[in-house]
Formats: C-alpha cells, structure tokens, sequence
C-alpha cells in the first residue's frame, strides 16, 4: 500500500547478548522508530500494552497519524 513498515520487534536485530533485554531497552529503539514514523499502526487491545501506550502518546504529541491497523490496510 505504499508504507514502509517499522516494526519495533526488529530492536532483536541489535541485540547481540542472544537473551532478552529489559523493557526500556526495547522501548528506547521503539521510540526512535516512532520518531522516523508518519503514522502508527495500532493493533488490537494496544490499550494493555504499557509500550503501545508510550508510542501512542508519542504519536499523538508529534501530530502523527494514528490509526487502527485494518485502517492503514485499506489506505
């Protein structure tokens, strides 16, 4: 559809201890990816995800498009 996706699972990508990290590390690669963004994809029940939340009010203070994810799909 024409969006490149950014997809905070791909923080893996960096960590080179092969075991998880803690929340904020994940957060911290989330937020720099909020901060390239022009919008954000929200899935279902992203209101119990502590993470979401964060990119959520990110988004919305910046000014981004903020949708439910089958939004985007059909954009």
């Amino acid at each position: 559809y024409g969006h490149e996706v950014l997809n905070p699972i791909e923080a893996e990508n960096w960590n080179a201890t092969g075991k998880p990290m803690p929340w904020g590390w994940y957060m911290r690669h989330a937020i720099r990816m909020a901060l390239r963004a022009e919008g954000i994809a929200l899935l279902p029940g992203w209101e119990r995800s502590r993470g979401a939340r964060l990119e959520w009010q990110i988004g919305s203070e910046l000014g981004l498009d903020i949708r439910d994810f089958a939004d985007w799909a059909v954009a």
